[in-house]
């Protein structure tokens, strides 16, 4: 009997220890820098009124440059009133977009369009809009802000 409990409680310590040797553990630092930020004035991103035909398919517009809008779809027509968001900046910054992006709705309306921002130039915002098939023809609206990190 004493030979088997020696056998068993070898069998036992053999094994704990094993599982011990696959156990770890590590300390981690944690870091945070906190910095503040001023608020500044930018104008809004216009892309104006879009005309479309009718029945129109999927598209996509390009904001390339203050006042003109571009589109590679046969089913866009024209557009009026397009601007691009200007922004009040002393120094060369880099723009960080709070999404990559942003989607615009209507009241009461299940479609949306979905806007992409990218910086155009030091203080200037364009980007690119896509409109669904088939959206209804009203205003649509969203809003993203922006972080300017001075180079």
């Amino acid at each position: 009997m004493r030979k088997y409990f020696l056998l068993t409680a070898t069998a036992l310590l053999s094994a704990t220890n094993v599982m011990a040797e696959s156990n770890a553990y590590s300390e981690l630092s944690v870091n945070a820098t906190i910095a503040h930020a001023n608020e500044i004035t930018c104008s809004d991103v216009n892309f104006g009124t879009i005309y479309l035909k009718a029945n129109h398919g999927d598209l996509v517009v390009d904001l390339v440059d203050d006042l003109v809008l571009e589109s590679n779809s046969s089913d866009y027509v024209s557009s009026t009133d397009t601007a691009s968001a200007y922004c009040e900046l002393n120094e060369d910054s880099e723009m960080l977009f709070s999404s990559e992006t942003v989607t615009l709705s209507a009241e009461g309306e299940s479609k949306v369009l979905t806007f992409k921002p990218e910086q155009w130039s030091r203080s200037s915002i364009n980007g690119t809009l896509s409109i669904p098939a088939g959206v209804t023809p009203t205003s649509y609206t969203g809003s993203f802000e922006v972080t300017f990190l001075n180079l």
